[in-house]
């Protein structure tokens, strides 16, 4: 089993200032939140009730592909598409606190290197 963690934001577009991401396998755990829209000033939501997210995806699994991101170069496989094989409430999860980010991302990762 392969596992990286990496220190990149993988999804949403505005720019999140916590996001943590994990590789497992062919599938990537990525959770971002508290976002600061480009105008300034407090956090916001990035959904519906929500200011942290967790989301999984699929990749195509070559861990060769070298990526150029803020942590530097590094080797992780290219996304493809979302984790359309596990539930819906696993595919996308809301938390209110990073607390609740950090706990809700670890049980993804322990769920997915548990598969």
């Amino acid at each position: 089993m392969k596992v990286q963690h990496c220190g990149e934001q993988h999804h949403f577009i505005g720019k999140c200032r916590f996001h943590l991401s994990t590789f497992v396998d062919d599938k990537l755990i990525s959770t971002v939140g508290a976002y600061v829209p480009a105008r300034g000033g407090d956090f916001e939501t990035i959904g519906y009730d929500r200011y942290y997210e967790t989301m999984v995806f699929h990749t195509d699994g070559d861990w060769t592909t070298k990526q150029r991101g803020e942590v530097g170069e590094y080797a992780h496989p290219d996304v493809t598409d979302f984790a359309d094989d596990i539930s819906d409430d696993q595919l996308n999860v809301a938390y209110r606190t990073a607390d609740g980010a950090v706990k809700g991302h670890a049980e993804h990762v322990e769920r997915e290197m548990t598969r």
